[in-house]
């Protein structure tokens, strides 16, 4: 049995933890990530394990293990843990943070757990905490096996996409915008750019960080370019005439990575759908405002990280549990559905779309009265 699956398998082994364990560890979060600071700080070789990155990264990096962590143990779905943790430990050692460094972080959560959390909410807590303790050189052996998959394309596409690739690490935004004017020619070409150029390569550019093969502002920087070449399309991509249904497409509450959402709004739009696109970050209280007004058929939720699933599953209760908008359905999409299928159903939603070319498959399966 591979690594891969003999840590898949033994991830079906964890407890369930209860809704108030997992509420307990979320509201003990500054608690135990202000401990586990304190700890690794006062480690004799803290600088060496951590690489000597600035200590508000390493900061960061506990805040963000909590919240991640929270996520788990509120939708109780190990495969994602199992998942991401091989990630975890390429993006940190990839910058400069030692082995060793993640067992010391995990063995601080445990004794933080141990001290805020009353040990009748701990216990399931401190199972989960202890497999990860035990699966570290499982977890370290497959954090070199992970790699983006190519998405599939023909030459000419591959071509194209190789130049886009190349140009956004240059920071070459006119080169990006002729290649795009140059591919896409109508607006049935539009769709094909996105999920053959577009998408492959922001997934190399993110390797490329995960890596530590670029700098943050080189990764947002192409970012920026792809928002802009995506921008220059948005005209092509509206309809001569609009329908009736309605869209309204949105990053979840804390999620930046917006790209995605604009390119399926770009869809509604193609398909002649009155589309209403919020961008990143959308608070709960507000999208509910426009739903409740706008009254669409669909919600095209985006979700990039794995941290952000809570919210997205609050949202999507929250339409759910609303009298003017349970009938709206709820469409998931984003690397974190993409790489743990499973998950939108888990959450709450109605389907799952890998990309724009895979939507009007999912929408087709529902009733027509649905839309």
């Amino acid at each position: 049995m591979s690594e891969s699956n003999s840590l898949m398998d033994s991830s079906h082994t964890l407890p369930h933890v209860p809704l108030d364990s997992a509420e307990a560890y979320q509201e003990s979060i500054p608690e135990l990530v202000k401990h586990t600071n304190a700890r690794i700080l006062s480690i004799a070789d803290s600088i060496e394990i951590t690489g000597e990155n600035p200590w508000s990264v390493v900061e960061d990096n506990h805040r963000n293990h909590a919240m991640f962590m929270s996520n788990v143990f509120f939708i109780g779905e190990y495969k994602l843990l199992a998942r991401t943790l091989p990630w975890v430990y390429k993006v940190y050692t990839a910058r400069g943070f030692s082995r060793n460094y993640f067992p010391e972080v995990v063995r601080s959560f445990i004794e933080g757990v141990s001290l805020v959390i009353p040990p009748d909410k701990s216990g399931e807590i401190l199972a989960i905490y202890n497999w990860m303790l035990m699966n570290h050189d499982k977890v370290l052996n497959l954090s070199c096996e992970v790699s983006e998959k190519e998405l599939p394309g023909g030459p000419e596409w591959l071509h194209r996409k190789t130049a886009f690739l190349k140009a956004l690490l240059r920071g070459d935004s006119r080169e990006c915008l002729r290649i795009s004017s140059e591919s896409v020619k109508s607006p049935g070409d539009i769709e094909e750019f996105y999920v053959q150029v577009i998408q492959p390569a922001m997934y190399e550019v993110g390797a490329l960080w995960e890596n530590n093969e670029i700098s943050v502002a080189q990764e947002h920087l192409a970012s920026a370019i792809v928002t802009r070449t995506i921008s220059s399309l948005n005209v092509l991509a509206s309809a001569d005439h609009i329908k009736g249904k309605r869209a309204v497409v949105t990053a979840s509450t804390s999620e930046f990575h917006e790209i995605g959402a604009w390119m399926v709004s770009d869809h509604f739009e193609y398909l002649g759908w009155q589309v209403r696109y919020l961008g990143a970050n959308t608070p709960i209280s507000d999208l509910m405002d426009l739903l409740e007004d706008f009254k669409p058929s669909i919600l095209a939720l985006s979700v990039t990280m794995p941290f952000n699933l809570v919210h997205a599953r609050e949202l999507i209760d929250t339409v759910k549990g609303n009298n003017t908008t349970r009938s709206i359905n709820v469409l998931v999409g984003g690397r974190v559905f993409n790489e743990n299928p499973e998950l939108w159903e888990t959450i709450g939603a109605d389907g799952y779309a890998a990309d724009v070319s895979a939507i009007d498959s999912v929408i087709g399966g529902w009733d027509e009265q649905r839309l």
